[in-house]
């Protein structure tokens, strides 16, 4: 038969054992997450990348994509396009941050 303390003892190292577990879990899903957010933003990166748009396409689009928007073209210029903003403002748009263009 043992002891209160012997009792106490394996107790204790019971529990360290539980908690190196607990931790290395812990750790296991942090690394995965962060291997899914790295994912998630070269997806998202590379989804709002900026194209290279020839004049002539810019000349003929109707509408440009910026961001998650869509802008009804104004005029080309030579380093932005000018959009209408819903209709009632109008708004400059750096060439580089065309994303898609619509004729």
């Amino acid at each position: 038969m043992s002891t209160l303390s012997q009792r106490r003892s394996l107790s204790k190292a019971g529990a360290r054992a539980i908690d190196a577990r607990i931790a290395e879990a812990n750790a296991a899903i942090a690394a995965q997450k962060a291997e899914v957010a790295a994912a998630h933003r070269a997806n998202q990166a590379a989804k709002y990348a900026p194209v290279a748009f020839t004049e002539a396409e810019l000349q003929a689009a109707r509408l440009i994509r910026k961001g998650r928007s869509w802008f009804t073209v104004v005029r080309v210029n030579v380093k932005s396009v000018t959009v209408e903003d819903f209709g009632r403002f109008t708004m400059l748009v750096p060439r580089d941050k065309v994303l898609e263009v619509r004729s």
